[in-house]
């Protein structure tokens, strides 16, 4: 490539760069640079001058400030400043029809962007409006709306004495200077001055981007002919994105360890830097290959930017659990009091502080309304807070910049310690106070009122792009096209799909297609393949190297189609890969590959990894290596140890003995699903995402609500010594006060536990409690219907079974337990709050005699239900034979019936014993309390087996239980890492 760039450039360098009234103007500033410091090595002069190397904007810059010496160019900030007021206007008196319609003119704040984009192109507008659509009588709404814009914009630029550059047209007189203008066709406002430029042959000349299409001709620079046209490149397609970033960094690798080229020579193009970005910087940091990442971001992008865009939000929702939340955990600021800004966010998680709100005309604040409302006040907490909302309140009663700057520094005084400022985020900072700096200038010189001083000044962060300066070297990363004119000796593009590779240019955007057309007389501008051509010739030393992947991390692509495709998509040996990464060398070596050899060369990241596995296994290689077969086993039986004591119990809190092992339905439920699940939600382990969401009502508050209401109402019955009565499918005035006051209660109750309610919820609660009162009164009187005549035993009352001899401690807790006035029989009723809650396998299935589990016949081999591992065999719910059970032993009595209760349906169903048959009227048999006590007998063998691999340690999951389509769902899938491979079965 080399030898056909110096046609282009090098050879115009060489040619013409003594002569110093010869200007080299590239499309970017990158380019220009680059070019400059390379002018040096491939000409004879010593130094050049910078000036001499212009971009192609601050070249258009220089040539139109010159026609305007008594104007100023209009800053970019004062047009968003016309736009602001221009809707502000509008809103007033709506002149826009078409632009901003107008049911929409109040509300119209989001369209100031999009306005602002238009006003460069007006004036070209306007000129092709007359020439073309008002020659023909064609005006509709949409062209008067722009009509009064434009009139409007001219106005505002008459009166600051402004010129807007996009509307001037440059005459490019010849001021003694020769120009040599490269590649000007990609850049998005070519068409505008391509005539003005091709018309000044004298002094101007044309480099542009050679076709190297495989079928084309000479190249072309100012009219003179090329030389050949290299060969062209290949695309190499990779079947997902994680293998096409590792075979980039194989190939980075490569080029510098075994073609020598420097790193810095070397740049890799990024067309999604937002997916990609990440992934490509971590993937290197692996390869310990030093890089840069050219990639500048919007400073309201940036964690430490983003604190404004924090506020804003704060202000916008009126302090919003999520918005205030998101501003104090930005760990990106060096926040003085963290603890206490912590506090804060749990306080508003258990008090669920949504969001404050307006009821018949005041405003109610959810966090000051929740402190008031709690038990224990927290001062500290609430003095925070309260101080946060006042300095907020600064920012959102700001008239004009300077306010806001006044506002930034007292919060910067009470919150911030600038001692732990980062450096990266101090810079950020610095440089958004800056921006505001610059617009308090503005507001010295111009009138700059707003309506929103504050919100303007956070949009303007939103446009302003940030780079930070980078002190080290290394592989210099770009957005794609930034660095397609520059020289390096090797450019590397990823994600090179036709999507992402396609590159057009629309002029008036903002008309619809038709009209965009028929005004224009042509189509959209597309210079895909002239970037990629651009990426070809300027890759110096090695061909540019072109990568896609089928599936990419947010999509599936195909290759650009302007290269020919070399398709790795079902290679599978990662020699061919990643041949240079020393990961997989090192990987086949312990794997024992055929012919695979140690790594020549390992990373540091590698040999520290070795180092610490070698002191978690303490190994002592003078002593003769690892400790041998002994060792290894007593290591196991430490880690056995260690973990069953994750489950043991202390005295203070189960009531049992001291460091017994604690079970419970819900334990056992889990374990038998899966030992691995349990063992990472266990309580010590409690393996979980971390969820700082604050939830007004989740699935289970109805239910605890329900709960607690018949808690209440029950306890009060046994109280009273009153039995549940009911007459004609009424409830007694005596009762139905009871309920009435429970649901009272229940709704106010500020206690501890799930069933605590805050004041955001009381009130939610009190606006629904007509459909609350409505339910639960359903229910009770199908409740004592069903249960005429019996008597409150208990009510959510806590029970424990302490085994000695086995050294575990069973704990549950009852919903209800009813004695039956008449024959003095026990019924345990559970609540469930819907039908679908209700669990379905409620007994032991056994086999009948002579059947099998395994195997149609009968025979040496064949196993029998029984004989399986417990998680093997179809096991019943835990919840009704656990309580029996424990009822049972602490109660010393028998429970001779049992029954689910839905709430929300008021249905029942029962589960044993032969008054809940007939009290239910059910038709269809159940086992009697007899008959249910082989399903108890099967849970307590699974509580005697739980018991005994807690002690083991035995957590091994069971592979034909939990197999692919249980592990595939899991929560901890990604934890356990338990994979199929083959056919997902094995």
């Amino acid at each position: 490539m080399a030898e056909y760039l110096n046609n282009l450039v090098e050879q115009v360098l060489k040619e013409n760069i003594k002569n110093q009234n010869v200007i080299f103007v590239f499309p970017t500033e990158i380019a220009a640079a680059m070019w400059a410091d390379r002018a040096i090595f491939v000409t004879d002069c010593k130094a050049v001058a910078l000036e001499r190397f212009l971009a192609w904007d601050k070249f258009k810059g220089q040539a139109v400030r010159s026609e305007n010496q008594d104007k100023t160019s209009v800053p970019s900030v004062m047009r968003q400043i016309f736009v602001a007021r221009l809707i502000e206007e509008n809103a007033e008196n709506p002149f826009f029809k078409s632009l901003i319609a107008r049911e929409y003119s109040k509300t119209a704040e989001g369209f100031a962007g999009w306005i602002a984009s238009i006003l460069p192109k007006l004036a070209m507008w306007k000129d092709y409006f007359e020439k073309n659509s008002l020659k023909n009588g064609e005006k509709d709404d949409e062209d008067e709306d722009l009509l009064v814009l434009y009139e409007k914009y001219s106005e505002f630029l008459n009166k600051y004495n402004f010129f807007d550059p996009a509307w001037e047209k440059p005459p490019f007189k010849n001021n003694g200077n020769r120009y040599f203008i490269f590649f000007p066709e990609i850049n998005s406002d070519w068409e505008e001055y391509k005539n003005i430029l091709e018309s000044a042959k004298d002094f101007i000349s044309i480099v542009n981007v050679p076709d190297l299409s495989e079928s084309a001709g000479d190249a072309d620079v100012s009219g003179d002919g090329a030389g050949e046209v290299p060969e062209g490149v290949e695309v190499k397609f990779f079947s997902n994105a994680r293998v096409e970033i590792k075979n980039l960094a194989n190939r980075l690798f490569e080029l510098h360890h075994r073609e020598n080229l420097a790193w810095d020579s070397m740049a890799v193009s990024v067309p999604d830097m937002v997916h990609y970005g990440a992934y490509i910087d971590s993937e290197l940091d692996l390869m310990e290959i030093p890089h840069v990442t050219r990639f500048s971001r919007v400073l309201s992008g940036t964690p430490a930017g983003n604190f404004f865009n924090q506020l804003k939000d704060c202000i916008s929702t009126k302090n919003s659990y999520e918005s205030v939340k998101n501003l104090l955990l930005n760990d990106s600021l060096p926040w003085k009091d963290l603890e206490t800004a912590k506090k804060l966010i749990a306080f508003g998680q258990e008090n669920h502080c949504i969001c404050s709100y307006v009821y018949n005309g005041e405003n109610f604040d959810v966090w000051e309304k929740s402190f008031e409302d709690v038990k224990h006040r927290d001062f500290e907490v609430e003095n925070f807070y309260k101080t946060l909302k006042n300095c907020l309140r600064k920012f959102s009663l700001a008239k004009n910049f300077d306010a806001i700057r006044t506002a930034y520094f007292e919060f910067r005084t009470r919150f911030f310690d600038m001692e732990k400022c980062s450096v990266t985020a101090d810079k950020i900072l610095g440089r958004c106070v800056s921006e505001l700096g610059g617009l308090i200038d503005l507001e010295n010189q111009y009138d700059c009122s707003l309506p929103s001083p504050f919100n303007f000044f956070v949009e303007q962060l939103g446009s302003k792009k940030y780079l930070e300066q980078a002190e080290n070297s290394g592989v210099q990363i770009y957005e794609y096209k930034t660095a397609a004119c520059a020289p390096f000796d090797a450019h590397l593009i990823v994600d090179s799909s036709q999507a992402s590779l396609n590159v057009s240019y629309r002029n008036f955007s903002f008309l619809n297609e038709n009209k965009r057309k028929k005004l224009l007389n042509r189509d959209e501008l597309n210079v895909s393949e002239k970037f990629i051509w651009l990426y070809r010739l300027n890759s110096l030393k090695q061909t540019a190297y072109f990568t896609c992947a089928e599936r990419t991390l947010d999509a599936y692509a195909q290759p650009v189609s302007c290269l020919k495709v070399n398709d790795l998509r079902r290679e599978s040996d990662e020699n061919v890969l990643f041949g240079q990464n020393p990961y997989n060398s090192e990987k086949r070596w312990f794997c024992g590959g055929e012919n695979a050899e140690f790594p020549a060369k390992i990373t540091e990241i590698q040999s520290e990894s070795f180092n610490n596995w070698l002191k978690f296994q303490k190994t002592d290689f003078e002593t003769g290596g690892m400790t041998g077969i002994a060792g290894g086993a007593q290591r196991a039986e430490k880690a056995a140890s260690a973990v069953a004591e994750l489950n043991f119990k202390p005295s203070d809190s189960s009531g049992g003995r001291e460091n017994s092992i604690y079970v419970s339905k819900s334990l056992l439920s889990r374990f038998f699903d899966c030992p691995r699940k349990w063992l990472f939600s266990c309580r010590e382990m409690d393996l979980r995402e971390q969820d700082n969401a604050a939830v007004l009502l989740d699935r289970y508050s109805a239910g605890n609500l329900y709960h607690k209401i018949l808690e209440l109402y029950l306890n009060e019955l046994k109280a009273q010594n009153l039995v549940l009565q009911i007459e004609g499918g009424v409830l007694e005035p005596q009762y139905e006060e009871i309920l009435e006051k429970s649901i009272d209660e229940a709704i106010n109750f500020d206690g501890s536990g799930s069933e605590k309610n805050c004041f955001l919820k009381k009130e939610l609660l009190r606006t629904t409690r007509p459909a609350i009162e409505k339910t639960i009164f359903n229910f009770v009187k199908k409740f004592t219907a069903v249960f005429n005549n019996c008597m409150v035993e208990n009510c959510e009352e806590s029970l424990k079974i302490q085994d000695d001899e086995l050294n575990f401690t069973f704990n549950g807790r009852t919903d209800c337990l009813l004695k039956d006035c008449e024959n003095g029989q026990f019924y345990l009723v559970d609540f469930k709050n819907s039908d679908y809650a209700v669990p379905k396998n409620l007994y032991l299935e056994e086999p009948e005699d002579g059947e099998e589990s395994e195997g149609k016949n009968s025979g040496e081999n064949a196993v029998e239900k029984t004989d399986l591992p417990l998680e093997e065999q179809n096991l019943p719910d835990f919840q009704m034979p656990s309580y029996t059970w424990l009822l049972e032993k602490q109660e010393n009595i028998c429970i001779q019936n049992g029954a689910f209760f839905s709430i929300n349906e008021a249905n029942v169903f029962p589960v044993f014993g032969d008054e809940m048959q007939r009290r239910a009227c059910l038709k269809k048999e159940i086992p009697d309390c007899d008959q249910f006590k082989k399903t108890t007998e099967k849970v307590i063998e699974c509580v005697k087996e739980y018991v005994r691999r807690i002690k083991l340690g035995d957590f091994r999951p069971n592979d034909k239980v939990q197999d692919y389509k249980r592990c595939s769902g899991c929560e901890y899938n990604s934890i356990c890492r338990r994979t199929f491979n083959v056919a997902k079965k094995d």
